[in-house]
């Protein structure tokens, strides 16, 4: 087995192989880059090889770039790296030999490590709906509340049957009743507009369940 330790940066990638043994066995930079990552891929065939880096905005897309073409790739909280962190020597080189250790000696069993789960491909796009579904449902309800906020000043009433400003109904009751008030008018245009994104993102989980 070879490890390899990966200081990533913005434009390049500080690489570290080491032996199974622990011998360096070679220290160079790549672009930090897929290209550069193919060319690692490439120096590597034939190898039975796995890559660590830390935990950065640099090195998340590269890492799932490895992973996407089957290369064992993991990326560790940098706060388990004290080595690195707290030299005095703090170069690129030593920061992948360190890197390379630490990849060692977890996979020996001698030591462990807080491994990142990256999401990647679908799954960060779930996620990225569920942040914006929290989103949309936030400022839908601000909006209700400035509306309710708005026609109690003004005492505004409606009848109890028109009391769910969901319903289509409510609403085209309020825009009978209170066309004049162009306030009121835009807040309730700006829930209607909140309420209809919730309504597309819940279809679209609903799609993703069930394809799933």
């Amino acid at each position: 087995m070879k490890y390899v330790g990966a200081d990533y940066h913005k434009e390049f990638v500080t690489i570290c192989i080491q032996g199974s043994r622990g011998k360096v066995q070679e220290i160079f930079e790549l672009p930090a880059t897929c290209d550069g990552m193919d060319e690692l891929i490439r120096k590597m065939e034939g190898d039975n090889w796995m890559i660590m880096g830390e935990t950065s905005g640099y090195s998340v897309n590269l890492h799932n770039y490895l992973l996407a073409n089957g290369i064992n790739s993991k990326l560790v909280d940098p706060a388990n790296l004290k080595l690195i962190t707290a030299s005095d020597k703090k170069t690129d080189r030593n920061d992948a030999t360190v890197i390379a250790t630490f990849l060692r000696l977890m996979d020996k069993g001698e030591i462990s490590l807080s491994i990142s789960y990256i999401v990647n491909g679908d799954q960060r796009d779930l996620r990225d709906l569920c942040r914006y579904r929290e989103i949309a449902a936030k400022l839908k309800g601000q909006c209700h509340q400035r509306i309710s906020a708005h026609m109690r000043i003004h005492e505004q009433h409606l009848e109890d049957d028109y009391d769910n400003l969901n319903t289509y109904k409510c609403q085209l009751m309020m825009r009978k009743a209170f066309s004049d008030d162009f306030v009121l008018m835009s807040l309730l245009d700006d829930y209607v507009y909140w309420m209809n994104r919730c309504d597309s993102i819940d279809r679209m989980f609903d799609e993703s369940v069930y394809q799933t």
